[in-house]
């Protein structure tokens, strides 16, 4: 797929709504010529009227003054409002499409970026770059036009006066463009920053109770109060920019009008009729004001090129390798008992880091497998390898000699029921609980798992049914919430279970009861699971024994004990252990 950017969005959306687009550039182009027209009329009036003693035609200037600034008024309005509605629609645009790209990133992508990171390009960055377009270069374009129509004017005016102006403009964009370095630099500094706040409160957030019980609030407080330090001080930067930018402009332009004022009175050495200077007195007033104007919206600007800058290198992160899009479900489903095979499989985060290094196995339908390990030997990083989220850095795993890592994720959960330790509750209704929202399972298939795992008796437990919401309706216990995650797992009675902790941090009773549901509900399935308990394996089970990342043992749990020796200790050791 192309990458996209953030320019490219912008276009395409502009381009979808067309009307709105030209709209704007209409109102644009209103607002800057009906902006010349009231300090010539105000020299027709002092000429004509004023300095002649004459009444002849002055209502109908006045008039006419007085209209042009109410359509000012009326099309700087509707300029707003054709903005805040584009500026909406390519956020909107810009979201969806940052969403879009997260679901086809990389998995590397999820081990190398902090998370506060990726949360501030989503919703931070792309409000930044609402702002650019509502109130940075579209108003920045219109005060530039306005600028050289009020050029233009004043030459009109005077030849002399408009050269005197223009010598200012190189003097004006110089001193635009220091500031327009010091801003970005600063505006960059702070976007990282607060990516970096974010990751820091989430994370404190997150392990607030491991926090507490070991006395560390203060030191993530003052962890946060160093990286806070540095956005103030950035921040500051960025408010002194800002600040002292209007005021230069503002003496520059006192300067100026002084400078013309004081030629007038000393012999009218610009040739001019006090109407022609009292005119050009208020264009040069009002080219000034876009030009002050400009070093406000170069604040906008300065933070969007910033903000632009990150969604861009967001949106090139590399994506994952496609999946096979002539992907037929039936060419695994039809062919009768299923057959996992691992061929000479090695995968690694890094590639430093061996995690797992040449497994090879076969498992078919009707095997139950437990993979047992220390913490970090890759147990769990081999089971997201079987489910095709991570792609193996060598070899192969297929299903039913189709490479996993090739099926598309809209068919995963006809082929791979997959069940966590912790169960992830999602805002709705128990049906809800076991469909994710899918509108092709039934209500007989979600009354049918759940039966299975037994829990036929929580629809009855509300008058609502299957429409009960969870928590508000029904409050399963720890063990209830396991099996509603099995009856997910199991409610298209896919070929493949994966099953990772699933009794972690049980009761006795729970797991035992889980463990009989899943001895039910495991028939001609293959089933795959982790554990670190070996005193948890049933006789008739096959065990993996995983070491440092290699297959150490594999066999029926019954042979394993009464055969090898290291793996008979390793039992007792665990027994010790847990006396």
């Amino acid at each position: 797929m192309k990458t996209k950017t953030v320019k490219s969005i912008v276009l395409s959306t502009l381009t979808k709504h067309k009307s709105l687009s030209i709209a704007l550039v209409a109102c644009a182009i209103t607002v800057v010529i009906s902006g010349l027209i009231p300090p010539l009329l105000l020299k027709q009036v002092i000429d004509q009227n004023l300095v002649k003693g004459s009444s002849e035609g002055l209502m109908g200037s006045a008039i006419i003054y007085l209209l042009v600034l109410y359509g000012i008024g009326l099309t700087d309005f509707l300029k707003g409002l054709v903005l805040t509605q584009l500026g909406q629609k390519i956020i909107t645009q810009l979201r969806s499409q940052s969403m879009a790209k997260m679901h086809r990133l990389d998995p590397s992508y999820f081990t190398e970026t902090i998370e506060g990171e990726t949360v501030s390009r989503i919703i931070n960055d792309t409000e930044a770059v609402d702002v650019l377009f509502t109130g940075g270069i579209v108003n920045m374009s219109i005060d530039l036009l306005k600028v050289f129509g009020i050029l233009f004017s004043i030459f009109y005016l005077s030849f002399r006066i408009g050269i005197v102006t223009l010598i200012l403009i190189p003097i004006i964009a110089l001193l635009t463009r220091i500031f327009q370095k010091g801003m970005l630099k600063a505006q960059r500094q702070s976007r990282s920053l607060i990516g970096k706040m974010n990751q820091q409160v989430s994370e404190t957030l997150r392990n607030a109770l491991v926090i507490k019980a070991n006395g560390h609030e203060l030191t993530m407080m003052n962890r946060f109060k160093v990286t806070l330090t540095k956005h103030v001080l950035s921040n500051e930067k960025i408010n002194s920019y800002d600040s002292l930018y209007p005021t230069v402009i503002q003496v520059i332009k006192a300067i100026s009008i002084g400078a013309l004022i004081t030629s007038f009175l000393m012999g009218n050495q610009l040739f001019i009729s006090i109407g022609s200077i009292i005119a050009a007195i208020e264009l040069i007033s009002n080219l000034f004001d876009p030009i002050e104007n400009i070093g406000s919206e170069l604040q906008s600007i300065q933070q969007a090129i910033a903000a632009i800058d990150r969604i861009d290198e967001y949106l090139a992160q590399k994506e994952e390798s496609p999946r096979d899009p002539h992907f037929d479900l039936t060419s695994i489903l039809n062919k009768g008992l299923s057959s996992l095979r691992f061929n000479q499989v090695s995968f690694s985060y890094e590639e430093d880091q061996v995690v797992l290094d040449k497994i090879n196995l076969e498992i078919l339908g009707g095997q139950q497998v437990s993979f047992v390990g220390r913490t970090g030997v890759g147990k769990s990083t081999l089971l997201k390898l079987v489910l095709g989220l991570l792609p193996v850095s060598e070899g192969e795993i297929t299903l039913n000699s189709i490479d996993v890592f090739k099926i598309p994720h809209a068919y995963q959960r006809y082929l791979y029921g997959s069940v966590d330790q912790n169960f992830p509750m999602i805002k709705g209704s128990l049906r809800q609980q076991i469909t994710l929202g899918d509108p092709t399972i039934t209500d007989d298939l979600v009354i049918k798992a759940l039966h299975k795992v037994g829990l036929t008796q929580l629809i009855s437990q509300s008058d609502k049914g299957l429409d009960a919401l969870i928590p508000i309706d029904l409050q399963p216990s720890e063990g209830q919430k396991q099996l509603i995650a099995i009856a997910r797992a199991i409610v298209l009675d896919p070929p493949v279970l994966i099953l990772d902790e699933i009794s972690s941090g049980l009761d006795a009773i729970s797991s035992a009861h889980i463990q009989e549901v899943l001895r039910e509900v495991n028939k001609k399935r293959i089933v795959l699971s982790v554990t670190h308990r070996l005193s948890s394996l049933q006789d008739d089970e096959d065990v993996v024994i995983l070491f440092e990342g290699k297959v150490r043992l594999k066999g029926k749990c019954k042979d394993l004990k009464e055969n090898d020796p290291w793996f008979r200790k390793a039992i007792q050791l665990e027994k010790l252990s847990m006396k």
